[in-house]
């Protein structure tokens, strides 16, 4: 459900399959790392660190993006570099749809930047877009307009088993039907798990190979004077500073005058400051919400930071991918044999939402060249996961 499923499922309807079903396990709607929380709508949870202690969540100016922040946006594709036979004939296609729905707005000029460690800012150029809604208005947007696609959010598919009629699946104690292919658009310990029993091993074999990392999120409310970045900057990855990588001015996204901001730490903070993500304690909180908000003052330059009248920390255990197929290998995965496919932006070339689109869009155009009887071949199942870092050398 998140944008490499939602990719996939508006590609397979509007390349004419009949029923695709998308799972989630939000229990607000889909969107995966394109992640928001909305006091409005309660997704926003009650006040967790000391710091914040006694705010009510029902404030309805907090609004926070809690993972992918922006996505830059994309040259026109030439006429053989994407699926032809969807909607979105090319990535710049599809940004320009949804900011004509209303979903996505282009973050304004010189909002985003780097701010080194000598605390000098450095634009960097775009255009970058986020969700106007929050960025899960971005996959809520990707499936707008197509009839026949069945969302069941809250639903975790913890069983998947092969039968003549396809593959049969179960999830939150109930069946979910059978389906003639399914799609992994997901990853991690999770994805293993149903993969294993399931029967299509050289899929669970590729999953084995992805290796992940991990990143903290506190989102921070302000009393008082707004919280202001060098050089005008409203998101900036730091430089040299040891728990903070990205900080978003999430009132700047959405307006109302909200003092807002989402903190994401680097790979190797959270790395050093993991626990397990379903049992955060009030002190892991405490502590990574003082290290963070001391980094953004630093980044900020200022002596000392608002009050907090609202904080909350969120471990993502498996947040982005270290190591990712490479570009040339088709953009996802097929098993003809076992009727599995994947689809992700680790398949895709790395993290991006530009990568994960492409690859719902390639998972549709395989799925979819198999069903119409044409040669399909195995795709990408044996390709190589090269580390993110080297292949950027």
């Amino acid at each position: 459900g998140g944008v490499a499923g939602c990719s996939a499922a508006a590609a397979l309807r509007a390349l004419g399959v009949g029923r695709v079903a998308v799972f989630d396990t939000g229990r607000h709607g889909v969107g995966g790392r394109l992640a928001s929380r909305l006091a409005e709508e309660g997704s926003l949870p009650a006040a967790q660190s000391g710091k914040g202690r006694g705010v009510a969540a029902g404030d309805v100016a907090l609004r926070f993006d809690h993972a992918c922040q922006f996505f830059s946006g994309a040259e026109p594709a030439d006429s053989g570099d994407a699926t032809q036979g969807s909607d979105n004939a090319n990535f710049a296609g599809a940004i320009a749809r949804w900011e004509t729905s209303g979903a996505v707005a282009a973050m304004e000029e010189g909002a985003v930047g780097v701010i080194s460690a000598d605390g000098a800012p450095r634009e960097l150029p775009g255009p970058f877009y986020f969700g106007t809604r929050g960025m899960r208005s971005v996959a809520e947007a990707m499936l707008e307009g197509h009839e026949g696609i069945e969302v069941v959010p809250h639903c975790w598919v913890n069983r998947m088993r092969a039968t003549d009629a396809g593959w049969e699946l179960q999830g939150e104690g109930k069946d979910r039907g059978v389906f003639d292919i399914c799609v992994i658009a997901h990853n991690g310990k999770c994805a293993n798990n149903l993969l294993k029993p399931s029967g299509a091993p050289r899929t669970y074999d590729f999953f084995r190979r992805l290796k992940l990392s991990s990143t903290w999120v506190a989102l921070v409310a302000f009393h008082g004077e707004e919280v202001r970045l060098p050089g005008g900057l409203r998101a900036a990855f730091s430089s040299g500073l040891p728990s903070l990588k990205l900080a978003v001015d999430q009132g700047a996204k959405f307006g109302g005058g909200a003092n807002t901001w989402a903190l994401l730490s680097t790979a190797e903070y959270a790395k050093s400051n993991k626990v397990p993500q379903e049992r955060v304690s009030q002190a892991d909180a405490d502590k990574v919400l003082q290290d963070l908000l001391e980094d953004l003052r630093a980044m900020a330059g200022v002596d000392e930071l608002p009050p907090v009248r609202y904080s909350f920390c969120q471990l993502w255990g498996a947040a982005l991918p270290r190591n990712a197929l490479r570009g040339e290998a088709g953009g996802c995965t097929l098993d003809v044999e076992s009727r599995v496919a994947a689809c992700g932006d680790w398949i895709g070339g790395g993290a991006s939402v530009e990568n994960a689109w492409r690859s719902g869009q390639a998972v549709a155009e395989a799925i979819v060249g198999l069903a119409d009887g044409r040669k399909v071949g195995d795709i990408g199942i044996d390709g190589p996961l090269v580390s993110i870092e080297a292949a950027a050398e």
